[in-house]
């Protein structure tokens, strides 16, 4: 009887360590957005909110080919923006203008333009481009794939995929006056 019992444990032990790992890799990959606070030149937190979140992909350029990319989206009122780590560690910081190419489920792809700021070490949409279908890219269920590229640079390109917030939660929380929507 102890020997059933300890073996019907050992078994349900088994079951859930199984099942925590599938639910914990599907939600690495679509993760919450953090909400967090911009902060003041001392550090302390701002009014102004922000979300934000971190996946990984791939990126090229002349001295390697498909290496590990840490790219982190950050979303304001006033910007949609990328912040791009090389090898998962090193923030590209540049004052380039690149490419970026957004592809849905449904195999739409939009593109725009966008500035590099070395100062804040992102990549900064202020206006996303209107023929966007925001709800179809801001639907919070589906995978958003981005290419991003230099335009003097081509060869130097970021590749990753990630599960945008949804537009209503984007509005509840940083409020309906968003600038770079429609």
């Amino acid at each position: 009887m102890f020997k059933n019992l300890l073996r019907k444990s050992f078994m349900f032990i088994v079951i859930m360590y199984v099942a925590t790992s599938i639910v914990y890799s599907q939600n690495m990959e679509s993760a919450s957005f953090v909400t967090k606070h911009f902060v003041d030149d001392f550090g302390d937190p701002i009014d102004s909110l922000y979300l934000v979140n971190t996946f990984k992909g791939i990126f090229s350029n002349s001295a390697t080919t498909n290496s590990l990319l840490v790219a982190s989206i950050i979303i304001s009122k006033d910007r949609f923006g990328i912040e791009l780590k090389e090898y998962g560690e090193h923030t590209v910081k540049n004052n380039y203008n690149y490419v970026i190419k957004i592809k849905t489920t449904s195999g739409n792809i939009y593109s725009g333009i966008a500035k590099s700021y070395s100062d804040i070490a992102r990549i900064s949409m202020q206006i996303l481009p209107k023929y966007l279908d925001f709800n179809e890219i801001f639907d919070g269920q589906s995978k958003t794939r981005f290419y991003i590229y230099e335009i003097d640079n081509p060869s130097t390109n970021y590749s990753f995929s990630c599960i945008l917030p949804s537009l209503d939660y984007i509005k509840n929380i940083l409020g309906d006056d968003i600038m770079w929507g429609n």
